[in-house]
């Protein structure tokens, strides 16, 4: 009798003492600062009370208005032409925004399919003792053929324990294949699955054909229907969450980049740049120039 780690649950971690300090004494009280910030804010101007305020109660005053205010240079589009947005509303635009299908289209088929082909394949293959094929060597991938293994077989309960993170860790028996159908046509098309009778033939075949060869590679076969109770991760379609945070946040970090930029820049001579102007990981770049 084989044990089969891909029909296991994950196990519950564990809360140390650590986690309700932190909890209590950083992440409340920093997603508490928004709501309190427009409870005060609400409070001062309903009761007409801002010129009565001493000196702490002004800064204070400021300070939750700067939170619940934007200044237009925060401005996320051209179209908002007032001169002051709020803030709170302006972060939730951003996160609905960034909600949402992908606009990056699929890529070509026949690409996705020799990628797919070629990951399916990783770790079927042995490692060749006498440094040939040094490539697929190195990474345990076969020249040949993806065969059926047998649901035993240690390279396949593996491979099963590693895809079923896609669906959230369930147990792999309790994946249908109408689930897996929209796993994989995600991962193709970069689109939902739609009924079905409405997949164009060649997607349907290019479909069909993943579904085959994933059974293969992992060594049994998805039952036919649904599982409601399991949604696959599709990342480029999932709704993004956002957790909160305050404009002082937003502050802080900005001011600690500014500084470090212009240590880096005064002491080592860095250069910062991007490419086409885009500020991104893959664009951004850090160039130091020695003296």
């Amino acid at each position: 009798m084989f044990q089969d780690i891909a029909e296991g649950l994950p196990q519950p971690r564990q809360r140390t003492l650590s986690f309700y300090v932190v909890l209590l004494c950083l992440i409340l009280p920093l997603w508490s600062v928004a709501p309190l910030s427009w409870a005060f804010v609400v409070y001062v101007l309903s009761s007409r009370r801002v010129s009565s305020f001493a000196w702490p109660g002004s800064v204070l005053f400021a300070t939750a208005l700067c939170e619940v205010t934007l200044c237009p240079m925060f401005r996320p589009t051209r179209k908002l032409t007032s001169s002051q947005v709020l803030f709170s509303i302006y972060h939730y635009r951003l996160s609905v925004r960034i909600s949402g299908p992908s606009p990056i289209g699929p890529g070509e088929p026949s690409e996705v399919q020799t990628a797919f082909k070629r990951l399916l394949k990783t770790g079927l293959g042995d490692l060749p003792e006498n440094g040939d094929n040094e490539e697929a060597g190195r990474l345990g991938i076969p020249e040949e053929n993806i065969i059926r293994l047998e649901r035993d077989d240690p390279r396949a309960i593996d491979f099963r324990n590693s895809i079923r993170t896609w669906f959230c860790k369930v147990p792999w028996s309790s994946i249908k294949l109408h689930e897996v159908r929209q796993w994989l046509y995600w991962t193709i098309f970069n689109a939902a699955l739609p009924p079905l009778g409405e997949i164009p033939h060649s997607r349907r075949v290019i479909l069909d054909e993943a579904v085959d060869l994933l059974e293969k590679r992992s060594g049994c076969q998805f039952q036919e229907g649904s599982n409601p109770a399991i949604r696959p991760i599709l990342l480029t379609l999932d709704k993004v969450n956002v957790m909160w945070r305050p404009l002082i946040y937003y502050t802080i970090i900005c001011s600690i980049n500014f500084f470090l930029r212009m240590w880096y820049k005064n002491k080592w001579n860095v250069r910062f740049g991007s490419r086409d102007g885009l500020e991104r990981v893959s664009s951004f770049y850090v160039l130091r120039l020695p003296s």
